[in-house]
Formats: C-alpha cells, structure tokens, sequence
C-alpha cells in the first residue's frame, strides 16, 4: 500500500470518530430534552389535581335523618293585635273612645258635672267680647269669653298642667279658633284639696252661630270628659 492510500485511510477514519461522537453527544441532548420535558409534565399534573383536593366535602345527612330546614324549630304564630274599646254609646250622647277615655252627655252652662270622684267643673262666666288676633293665623273678631272653675274636694291634690279646654259652634260641631285675648288666664299648674281654681279662655264664635255652642273640659288622663252645650244669647 502506497503512502497516498494509507493517509485516505487515515483521514476516513478520523472522519467516522468525529460523527460517531456527533451522534453520541446529539443523544444525550435528546435524553436530556425528554427528561426535562417530563417533569414539566409532572409538575403541572400536580398542579391540576391540587383543587380537588380542597373540595369541601359533603357531611352527609345528619344523624337522625333531618335535613336543615326540618331541624328548624316552627315558627310561632303572630299574635294578633288586641284593639282597644270601641267608641259606644253609655247614656244619651256620652262615648267611650278607642282609648277608654269617656266623654260626658252634655251639661248645661248652668251645670257642675264631676270629671271625677271629688272634682267639679263649672262654667261659671260667658261673656261677649272683641277677640284679639296676636298671632299668624288667628281671626279676631266677635268672641266668647269663658272662666272655666275647678272645684277639688278631693283628699288628692290635682295636677292642672294637663287641662284643655275646646269649643265647637253650630249642629255640624264647627271647631272655634282659639285667641289669646283678650283676658285670657292659664289655670295654676296644681290644685290641692279643698282649693278652687279657674282659667279664662277665648273662642272666636260668629255670633250668627250661637244658637249651639259647645265646650269641652279635658283635665287628663284618670278623669272623664265633660261638655257643656246650650244657645249664648
């Protein structure tokens, strides 16, 4: 064999070394590639299946068989609302309001009617006179004046704080506007037994409408109503 073939040999095998190494290291590259790609794989596996993990769990029927709702305690039924009195009739016109507070039969101007036990109300003065308008709203004008008296011959002192007096004018009990003159007079704000007091009030009442003038005396809850009717001439 001439020098020329021996050195072709020589290059042909270096030749073979170089690409049986290229293929051995372009393996392991694939290995790794595949190996690297599994435990990606893996991972996001594990990621998938971590919420069903944390699944709440049904605890099933409860163990005497009830659901929830049938456990709960029925509801009681609603009360109904008791009304109050109804208004009635006692004797003639006298009523008895939804408060059980009674109103009196109507008196006449001359009367001493008993609010209650002990007590007396009178209207002791009427009197005709030129209402004063002081305020928004008032009409002055021909008035009626009244001096209302209370009477205690009651062993109680009697608390006047609470005492209010209205009028009403004509057969349909047209309420009268109430003036603050003139001589107008408060009531005290107390009255012991044995004592008297009075308060003068002022109504403005068209003197075509005095045929039938009306007047209440309120002295507070635990007393009666009284009312005074009659034509002011």
């Amino acid at each position: 064999m001439s020098e020329q073939q021996k050195a072709q040999g020589s290059v042909r095998g270096r030749r073979r070394v170089v690409i049986l190494g290229a293929v051995v290291v372009l393996a392991m590259v694939v290995a790794v590639l595949a190996l690297a790609l599994g435990r990606d794989d893996g991972d996001d596996a594990g990621a998938g299946a971590a919420p069903s993990a944390s699944a709440t769990l049904d605890p099933g029927p409860s163990p005497s068989g009830a659901t929830e709702d049938e456990t709960d305690e029925p509801e009681a039924p609603a009360e109904e609302a008791t009304p109050g009195p109804a208004a009635v009739t006692t004797d003639g016109e006298a009523t008895v309001d939804q408060y059980g507070r009674l109103t009196q039969a109507p008196s006449d101007f001359s009367d001493a009617p008993a609010p209650a036990a002990g007590v007396a109300v009178k209207v002791s003065q009427v009197e005709k006179v030129d209402g004063e308008a002081r305020l928004p709203g008032e009409v002055g004008g021909p008035s009626l004046r009244f001096t209302v008296t209370i009477d205690n011959d009651s062993p109680a002192a009697l608390d006047l704080r609470t005492v209010v007096v209205n009028a009403f004018y004509g057969a349909d009990r047209t309420p009268a506007i109430a003036l603050l003159g003139p001589g107008t007079e408060q009531f005290p704000p107390s009255l012991g037994a044995g004592g008297s007091a009075q308060g003068v009030v002022v109504f403005n009442v068209p003197p075509d409408e005095r045929d039938l003038v009306r007047v209440e005396v309120d002295l507070g809850v635990g007393s009666e109503i009284v009312v005074f009717e009659g034509a002011v001439s």
